[in-house]
């Protein structure tokens, strides 16, 4: 049975915006060294995910009121750190734009402060780390991550495999687009056969499913990535971005989460007749994180929000994602 929890968002007046303003750069508390290090002997093994952690664009924020975004992002990469998870996973993003160094400086402040105890950081790329130098951005980002691989790869946490795949097609050559369907293939199959593996999760920038009114559903993702992922065995839950909200789908008894609240500019969700039916359909927080904890065969998962008046973080909605009987082949 799902247990859920909502906090409903509120509206924040113009006064306290004026006064959120003046005292945003003095919100983010620090982490110490020995907060981490106390945290990590806990053994925190719970799955962060995040996406789009980019600060707005010039032109972005000429056109909209972007006041707090770049400090939600820093509340947020803060938030994890007290938190101190073994191992954080974003999903592309992450920053505006990677060809250019000054966009990287909070993300490596947070990296170095993640890293420095032992904590792990894995990547896969949005469509950000390639903007204005494709070449330099996703040099940058390969710094950063230096065990990313473009064209697909796989980590083990706890019997829980995740699967991180590059969703810019785009930008792959046609042999780097047959070699990781190759590899998503047989790493799919592989994983379902691995005693050792209880729970699959994939996850990419672009998003198989949304109702975003600015970039909607990226229909190659749910060709290439959603269907061999539908048909596993162990494949429990799909995570992508790109959609600055929170979705959450269910499709082929399958779980689809779209977690693209880490600072991006908001983006209106269709609400008319041609949208797609959505799970926990009044919960849309603005800036928020996702948590995962493996149960036996099942995940817990925890959608950890940023208040509207920035003021502290609340587990907003949590549910529990139960193994789906693969569809026969």
């Amino acid at each position: 049975m799902k247990q859920r929890r909502y906090v409903k968002s509120t509206r924040i007046s113009h006064r306290l915006w004026f006064q959120l303003l003046l005292s945003s750069f003095a919100m983010i508390p620090a982490t110490t060294h020995a907060q981490a290090t106390e945290a990590m002997a806990t053994g925190n093994d719970t799955l962060v995910f995040v996406s789009d952690t980019q600060a707005p664009l010039f032109v972005e924020r000429l056109i909209h009121r972007t006041p707090f975004n770049r400090t939600a992002t820093g509340l947020i990469f803060d938030d994890i750190l007290r938190k101190q998870p073994q191992i954080v996973f974003l999903l592309g993003d992450v920053v505006a734009a990677g060809s250019k160094p000054a966009r990287w400086t909070g993300v490596d402040h947070f990296l170095d402060s993640m890293r420095k105890d032992g904590s792990q950081v894995w990547a896969c790329l949005g469509n950000h780390e390639y903007l204005y130098n494709a070449r330099s951005g996703v040099n940058a980002f390969q710094k950063r991550f230096p065990q990313h691989n473009k064209t697909g790869y796989y980590i083990i946490k706890d019997s829980v495999a995740i699967l991180l795949l590059n969703s810019n097609f785009s930008r792959l050559s046609t042999a780097e687009q047959e070699q990781q369907a190759r590899f998503y293939t047989r790493t799919l199959a592989a994983l379902d056969h691995n005693d050792s593996v209880k729970v699959i999760i994939v996850a990419c920038h672009h998003a198989p499913y949304s109702n975003s009114k600015v970039v909607g559903s990226n229909l190659k993702v749910r060709t290439l990535f959603a269907a061999p992922f539908i048909k596993t065995a162990k494949g429990m839950l799909f995570l992508s971005g790109h959609s600055h909200n929170f979705e959450h789908f269910k499709t082929g008894g399958k779980t689809f989460l779209v977690i693209g609240g880490g600072g991006g500019i908001r983006q209106r969700l269709n609400t008319g007749a041609g949208r797609i039916e959505c799970e926990d359909d009044d919960c849309h927080p603005a800036f928020h994180y996702l948590m995962v904890k493996r149960n036996a065969d099942t995940l817990l998962v925890t959608c950890r929000a940023l208040k509207d008046d920035l003021s502290g973080f609340g587990n907003i909605l949590s549910f529990t994602v139960y193994a789906a009987q693969a569809p026969h082949q």
